[in-house]
């Protein structure tokens, strides 16, 4: 009884799912936080998977709220029958972030708050852009019900994210390691490796990714678009594991970029113990069947 809210997240691989769990839980704010082709196999394009999530508000009125991404079209694009909040890096948006700055501990950001009518500095013990727009997201929903900012910050200053999602872990010789195995699809590989580049200006930056998996026939030419972010990045060690994740290999080789690809982890480990070097940088990356994790405990 001494409730006022319940924040239930709701997830979904195929067309129908959400709407039943809205039907269960009633929402009256629906946050979207993007559209991606995660779980593309079983729902075979990027529309049906907007079309998924919009279930969400399906039911919605005047008297509810949706809080959408201004950044990714299909958000942008979508129109509830309901009041919108667009968050975003895009200046356009309510709620919007500039000057952002990621170390190894942190990111902070300016927030320009168009609902509260003021901008603030906002800081996260998380690393990189992503999370930055899942905190627009967070403070979007603070500002519609006027929750006291400074509390607000101070949460937000102190928050934990599950294991095994960009967990940073300091080894000898100043090596850190990004633990981000917990699961993966093309755009959290795009922002790790976003992430991996900016932690690595004293070191070399080595990526050591696994399969993305439920991609089903657009699998090849998303792992061969994680090569390409890989070289947009300047990563400069890629390797490889599974059976899908050999694209990302034979993308940055055909490009001349220095990538190896494995089909067991013992080999893999070996291979990375022997090319370690002080101030290195490491990702580990891959859908949560691949259990990448797994490879940290072999190499350290």
């Amino acid at each position: 009884s001494e409730h006022q809210v319940a924040i239930v997240e709701m997830g979904m691989r195929g067309l129908g799912q959400i709407e039943q769990l809205a039907e269960i839980a009633k929402p009256t704010v629906a946050i979207i936080t993007t559209i991606a082709p995660t779980h593309i196999e079983l729902l075979g394009s990027i529309e049906n998977i907007a079309k998924a999530k919009a279930e969400v508000f399906k039911d919605f009125s005047e008297n509810d709220l949706v809080i959408l991404n201004y950044d990714n079209e299909y958000t942008r694009n979508m129109n509830p029958a309901s009041p919108k909040i667009y968050f975003g890096m895009d200046s356009a948006a309510d709620i919007s972030a500039y000057n952002i700055i990621v170390d190894s501990r942190e990111t902070k950001f300016i927030c320009v708050d168009r609902i509260r009518g003021q901008e603030y500095t906002v800081r996260i013990p998380l690393l990189g852009r992503h999370n930055v727009l899942n905190t627009l997201a967070a403070l979007a929903v603070a500002s519609f019900f006027k929750l006291e900012l400074s509390k607000v910050l101070t949460g937000l200053a102190e928050c934990e994210l599950s294991s095994m999602r960009q967990s940073i872990i300091k080894k000898d010789d100043n090596i850190l390691v990004i633990n981000d195995a917990y699961n993966a699809s093309p755009v959290s590989m795009q922002m790790a490796l976003e992430t991996l580049q900016v932690l690595s200006k004293q070191g070399r930056s080595i990526a050591i990714l696994g399969d993305m998996l439920e991609l089903g026939e657009f699998s090849e030419e998303l792992h061969k678009q994680v090569g390409e972010y890989c070289i947009n990045n300047n990563i400069d060690l890629v390797y490889t594991y599974g059976k899908a994740a050999q694209e990302i290999s034979r993308k940055l080789i055909a490009q001349g970029r220095a990538s190896k690809h494995f089909f067991d982890k013992i080999s893999l480990a070996n291979e990375v113990k022997e090319i370690l070097r002080k101030n290195d940088v490491l990702l580990f990356k891959g859908s949560r069947g691949m259990k990448m994790e797994e490879l940290i405990e072999m190499i350290f």
